[in-house]
């Protein structure tokens, strides 16, 4: 630059905004496509009413870019401030492209179509909102107004500037962003015709593609970064723009190698905490000769608050433990996890837990902040003997049973007092079940309460049972059951099948036992008259065998000729008939597994036998 320059300060009305600006002749007289030998301009702005001292932002990456034709760029201007509201809050950026300026008020001009956010040809031109998704697509010149990050593809060698523009933004008391200063500066550009294939490029964090993170104060935060080069004879070297950024930060390369890996690491303080993310610059250069290419990339990481914690146990009540946990200054903690022995449970920050029986017990709580920091306390509980007071296990029984049920109490200080769900005092009861029952007993001593509960299932009812009768003479269950106990005026008989061969008037009354061995009420009586209908006269001499059978059924009556001969089944059905003359083999292979009624009847009488058929 030639010629002299001039610094002006301007207080607004207020006196509380104050503008420096340096307005200087003049630029290059060999720009590309903005007139040549116009002067320069760089301005600031900061406020001087702010609680804490307020300085305006600061560029720390060079203003001077050289790049080759038909390479994607990559840069940022690296804007830092160390200023902090009076809670401790970083202030926020954002990114503008400006026309770059003569003076306060004169604007420079473009030769042809080109203007401020078309400073230059690049892909897509003029088309700056053109699609950029390397390596399909480089169209636009693309400027991220939160990072500041520029990227584009230059198509022309020559010269040319970019004006950036930087407003400075912070909270108020209310909450609401207020602007509280600015920074205004041109970038040169300078593009070359060269043989290049490409720039030094970055990857995001641990080699992928996302460059934004959120860390968590007192945990160390470490990542890799991955360099490349698509001309592949370059060596890349690399570095971070340290400039005003926190302290503690190491950054380190490796060296000899054509694409070497960057490794950044910080344990970020209480101090650190902020809202806004912290941006720090990483700049690759190669060894293009005779210049070498450069890129600038931007990371930004948000450190939140911690997630530190103070335990308290209360001591141990009569098997009552309290547990409260709660965040220390600065800690922002979001989820609680409480786990141990005896089935501890809770996602709550305070709770409590009973242990039935005295011992040592392990406790864990995790938390975590919501941004995947977390830790875990441990330790353990002593719970000392006391009042313990236990029911049996809950069991299920036969409805109408009579149940004795005894309250266990150990470890207390006698004499203890009882009190029953059911309204009684002792320590043990025998009720009758007759429906699902929950019993609960309280005990106590001179010190503590004791609880427990027993839960009594009844076995599902009987369906209501009756007596049937079939044909003249034969009386049925109208259940199947495992086993049937039949009375005849209300006095048990031998008979203990579901169907009964009956030769005298009487009521009749069956009660069936279920696989669970319980017994289910009398039915409803039936009263049969008995018809006079004879049994077969030397019925002793009978046989009928093998009983159960598996097919083949012998039948034996000595002395009688065309007799009838019927198997029924459960329903009275008829599935076998035929007519014997003293003795017959029935063949009932054809039959399904069950129980069956035989009848045989002749002008001698009839008779009624069950048959099993296997």
């Amino acid at each position: 630059v030639f010629g002299k320059g001039s610094v002006k300060v301007f207080t607004g009305g207020s006196y509380c905004d104050i503008k420096i600006s340096w307005t200087q002749c003049c630029r290059s007289g060999v720009l590309t496509f903005e007139g040549n030998w116009q002067n320069f301009l760089v301005e600031s702005t900061l406020n001087r009413c702010q609680i804490n001292p307020e300085n305006s932002p600061v560029f720390t990456s060079p203003p001077l870019l050289i790049i080759p034709v038909n390479v994607p760029v990559f840069y940022n201007p690296g804007v830092v401030d160390i200023d902090r509201d009076s809670l401790g809050r970083r202030d926020s950026f954002v990114y503008y492209l400006a026309k770059p300026r003569q003076d306060a008020s004169t604007y420079i001009t473009y030769t042809s179509t080109y203007t401020y956010d078309k400073p230059f040809d690049f892909d897509s031109f003029p088309y700056n909102n053109a699609v950029w998704n390397p390596p399909y697509s480089y169209g636009g010149f693309h400027l991220n107004s939160a990072t500041g990050d520029l990227f584009f593809r230059p198509t022309k060698a020559g010269i040319g500037i970019i004006g950036f523009y930087v407003d400075e933004y912070r909270k108020d008391k209310f909450g609401n962003y207020q602007k509280i200063g600015s920074i205004f500066r041109d970038l040169s550009v300078v593009i070359m015709s060269s043989n290049d294939s490409g720039v030094p490029v970055l990857s995001g964090f641990n080699g992928g593609g996302n460059k934004d993170t959120s860390v968590c104060a007192g945990h160390t935060f470490s990542f890799d970064i991955y360099s490349s080069n698509a001309d592949t004879s370059d060596t890349n070297s690399l570095s971070l723009n340290t400039s005003m950024l926190p302290k503690g930060i190491t950054f380190t390369t490796s060296s000899k190698v054509k694409s070497p890996k960057g490794t950044f690491a910080w344990t970020p303080g209480d101090s650190d905490i902020s809202p806004q993310p912290y941006q720090f610059v990483i700049s690759a250069t190669d060894n293009n000769c005779p210049l070498p290419r450069k890129s600038y990339f931007a990371y930004r990481i948000t450190v939140h608050a911690g997630d530190k914690d103070s335990i308290t146990i209360s001591p141990p009540n009569c098997g009552d433990v309290s547990f409260s946990a709660k965040p220390k200054k600065g800690s922002a903690i979001a989820n609680y996890l409480g786990t141990g022995d005896d089935g501890l449970l809770s996602r709550s920050s305070s709770f409590s837990h009973h242990y039935d029986i005295a011992g040592v017990y392990k406790y864990k709580l995790t938390i975590d902040n919501g941004y995947g920091c977390g830790h875990t306390d441990s330790g353990f509980v002593i719970v000392p003997s006391y009042l313990n007071s236990k029911l049996p296990n809950d069991t299920t029984v036969c409805p109408n049973s009579l149940l004795h049920i005894l309250s266990v109490s150990k470890n207390g200080i006698p004499p203890y007092k009882c009190s029953w769900s059911t309204g009684d005092s002792s320590s043990s009861i025998k009720p009758l079940i007759t429906k699902d029952t929950v019993f609960i007993v309280t005990v106590r001593d001179s010190s503590c309460i004791s609880t427990d509960t027993m839960k009594v299932k009844t076995f599902s009812p009987h369906v209501t049972l009756s007596v049937n009768i079939i044909g003249k003479d034969s009386l049925e269950s109208s259940v199947r059951a495992s086993a049937y106990i039949w009375y005849r005026d209300s006095v048990k008989i031998s008979d203990s099948t579901q169907i009964i061969h009956a030769t005298t008037s009487g009521k009749y009354q069956v009660q069936i036992t279920d696989s669970n061995g319980c017994f289910s009420a009398l039915s409803s009586a039936y009263s049969f008259v008995y018809t006079g209908v004879p049994v077969f006269k030397n019925g002793a001499n009978i046989k009928i065998y093998p009983n159960p059978t598996t097919g083949i059924l012998t039948i034996e009556i000595p002395g009688i000729k065309d007799a009838q001969i019927s198997v029924l089944n459960i329903t009275w059905q008829a599935q076998f008939q035929s007519v014997i003359n003293e003795k017959a083999d029935l063949d009932l292979h054809t039959l399904s597994k069950g129980i069956y009624l035989l009848r045989i009847q002749s002008k001698d009488g009839v008779l009624m036998e069950q048959v099993i058929k296997q």
